[in-house]
């Protein structure tokens, strides 16, 4: 499995950051913090910077992500939108109570393939992207 990391050091006010990994053609977009009202923007950029790249599939981690406002809950809706226009694959990882429960009572879940891990999300996405990194 290669893997390459760049992860923006310098935070944002309200202790927000983004990082992105690739591993084996699946981009990963690790977000951490609080993505509300206020700093929704910082997630919204990052999510469409990481779909300018037109991956096969970009897999976006909440581990890390402490409170998932309505805001932020917008931008996922508009990144689905966007990855089915360009034909990206979309996944979330939600393990946590505090991502999961606003996607389930928001139906959201309905709309992405929801991992409980990045390594079971890369475990399945990878296997269907790998040959094609290789060609």
């Amino acid at each position: 499995m290669s893997v390459t990391d760049s992860t923006d050091r310098a935070r944002p006010p309200f202790d927000v950051a983004c990082g992105t990994s690739n591993v084996d053609g699946v981009l990963v977009l690790h977000l951490h913090g609080e993505f509300d009202g206020a700093t929704h923007p910082t997630m919204s950029d990052q999510v469409a910077q990481a779909l300018a790249g037109r991956p096969a599939a970009l897999l976006l981690d909440l581990t890390d992500v402490d409170f998932l406002g309505s805001a932020a809950l917008s931008v996922l809706v508009d990144a689905r939108h966007e990855a089915d226009r360009q034909q990206v694959e979309l996944c979330l990882v939600a393990g946590r109570r505090v991502t999961l429960l606003p996607l389930e009572l928001t139906g959201l879940t309905m709309m992405f393939a929801v991992f409980a891990s990045v390594r079971e999300a890369l475990e399945q996405l990878t296997s269907k992207y790998v040959d094609r990194v290789a060609s």
